[in-house]
């Protein structure tokens, strides 16, 4: 009995030790990771912000909606409900969509995608799976994708 205790004892005091030294392994990259950021000038943080947002991508997607009726309020709503339910919330965070233009008599519109390049190819997938807006059936087919608001707007003239 007297070994049963003995095995427990070295057992708890070996299982204290390593989250000792693991919280001593934390503690110590903490503090490295403060010292980084206090080296960071407000001035140099926003210059690496402006470069991570270099690498966003700015497109814009020409889409076609077949349903009758629907008006810019309705849609701007029901878009981001769905494409939530298609991409998850973060995704669609990640992404930041905005429904730039919609014309009811034409059934165009342009979405402006803003985010890593591989969010274009989620959300043309996520565009095309919407079967329903409040309850009505529709179809939105991707038309086009541009990289200018200029370019998208004359391929929806020539349309």
């Amino acid at each position: 009995m007297v070994n049963g205790y003995l095995y427990m004892l070295i057992a708890i005091s070996i299982i204290s030790i390593s989250s000792f030294i693991l919280s001593l392994i934390l503690l110590t990259r903490l503090i490295h990771i403060k010292k980084a950021l206090s080296l960071l000038s407000p001035r140099s943080f926003r210059k690496a912000i402006k470069a991570y947002e270099k690498r966003l991508v700015k497109r814009y997607i020409v889409f076609e909606i077949f349903d009758s009726g629907i008006n810019i309020e309705e849609l701007r709503s029901a878009l981001i409900d769905s494409l939530s339910r298609e991409l998850g919330i973060l995704n669609l965070a990640s992404c930041n969509i905005k429904l730039i233009w919609f014309s009811a008599k034409k059934r165009c519109g342009i979405l402006r995608v803003k985010g890593p390049y591989a969010c274009i190819p989620s959300v043309l997938s996520a565009l095309s799976l919407v079967r329903d807006l409040n309850n009505r059936k529709v179809i939105i087919v991707p038309i086009k994708v541009s990289g200018t608001l200029k370019r998208a707007r004359k391929y929806i003239g020539t349309r």
